[in-house]
């Protein structure tokens, strides 16, 4: 209700102050730590209890105890995977989408091993598990609330956390999915909210966990041709429907094939050519996007965001000080010097201002025009300030549209 809450106050619209950098980088970060975390399933081996930044220490692990079966059927799925990307298979992919048909592959490759090669075939851990509901059972599933539970402070409080976490995930996800989708349409943030909202309230009333938006299952619905909301719900009800109706079916799928399909959109996700395209753009975009990928890898995901928006903001604010002033020489007297303000002078540009005045010359004459400029309080107290060191210097020193500051005390 809080979440369906923040929609109707249209509080989506504070995505939108998420730097690109930051989004794209967030969708490094995601595929990084699919790669990682997927790549033990991929060859067979449980993975270590890792976390933090010592997941990156997992190839090391596992890769010299990798089994055969597994290993195999994994890069039978990534050939598939592979082929399904060329662009004479581009027909086929429309109707048949690669995941399906890599999957697919892994579990006949994986029923091959078991008949003619039984010392490397998938043992039963290695495969998908699934609890035993049917449909004459599939009511016992459904829990009702402990209403008592809302005289505790903690539910609020746990309640109030979830909202604002899952939200803020689903935003993040929401604006990643509308940079891959190729009709490069922009979604509602406030709507997202409201139905997402809606659709826990109705979760928790049947004892469900909430639900968040997830740029995986995203990546997967694009690679595969989804366009409307149509698909998403399609996808909902064959996940019910096959879950309950055919288990055996699904029981028989190897991990390794699931794994390799992560591995592959891990791989898209985090493609070098994302890197590579952002220091194109410069800095400011190429610094923020790594510092996100390497916090969200050493954390979890809302820290590396925050922590890649505090790098964003720190470099433009950094940016925005080197651009605020600029020199002009006085070609007739060399020694002179104009100092003309951005139109927003704030206090960030104080070292850049700063470092100017320091460099005017004994003698010289410096004129500073504010003319088009909205100038903040600290830097009006620099310029007015640098009056007594320009007459000890002997500095023709003038303000040219520089208002007074206001005394801030007595």
């Amino acid at each position: 209700v809080m979440q369906a809450g923040l929609g109707f106050l249209r509080a989506g619209r504070f995505a939108a102050l998420v730097p690109s950098s930051v989004v794209t980088g967030m969708l490094a970060g995601i595929g990084v730590l699919l790669m990682l975390q997927q790549l033990p399933h991929a060859v067979g081996v449980d993975g270590p209890d890792l976390h933090g930044i010592e997941l990156l220490l997992i190839p090391i692990h596992v890769l010299p105890h990798a089994l055969a079966g597994p290993t195999l059927v994994a890069l039978s799925a990534l050939g598939v995977l592979l082929l399904w990307e060329r662009p004479f298979m581009r027909p086929v992919k429309a109707w048949l989408p690669g995941p399906l048909v890599a999957v697919a592959a892994g579990v006949g490759l994986s029923e091959l091993l078991t008949l003619a090669a039984p010392g490397i075939a998938i043992a039963p851990e290695h495969r998908v598990n699934l609890p035993d509901i049917g449909w004459s059972t599939l009511g016992s599933v459904f829990t009702t609330p402990d209403w008592s539970a809302l005289a505790s402070g903690a539910t609020w409080r746990i309640a109030a956390t979830l909202a604002i976490v899952a939200s803020l995930e689903t935003l993040l996800s929401m604006q990643a999915t509308d940079r891959m989708d190729p009709l490069k349409r922009t979604s509602n943030p406030h709507r997202e909210l409201v139905g997402q909202g809606i659709g826990n309230t109705i979760a928790g009333l049947v004892g469900g966990l909430p639900i968040t938006g997830v740029i995986v299952r995203s990546a997967a619905n694009v690679d595969a041709g989804g366009r409307t909301r149509l698909s998403a719900f399609a996808h909902g009800v064959l996940l019910v429907v096959t879950v309950v109706s055919v288990p055996f079916v699904l029981e028989r799928i190897p991990l390794a094939a699931l794994a390799a399909v992560l591995l592959f959109t891990g791989f898209k996700l985090a493609h070098p050519s994302r890197f590579r395209a952002a220091f194109g753009i410069g800095r400011t975009y190429g610094i923020p996007l790594v510092a996100t990928v390497v916090a969200i890898v050493a954390t979890d995901l809302l820290v590396g965001v925050g922590i890649g928006l505090l790098v964003s903001l720190f470099l433009a604010a950094l940016d925005a000080s080197r651009h605020g002033v600029r020199v002009v020489r006085d070609a007739d007297h060399p020694e002179g010097m104009h100092l003309e303000l951005a139109e927003a002078v704030t206090f960030a540009h104080r070292p850049r201002l700063q470092e100017a005045l320091d460099q005017v010359p004994h003698g010289a004459s410096v004129t500073v025009v504010g003319s088009r400029a909205a100038i903040d309080h600290d830097v009006l107290e620099l310029l007015h300030g640098f009056r007594h060191k320009a007459r000890d210097r002997r500095i023709d020193y003038r303000l040219v549209d520089v208002p007074e500051p206001v005394a801030t005390s007595h």
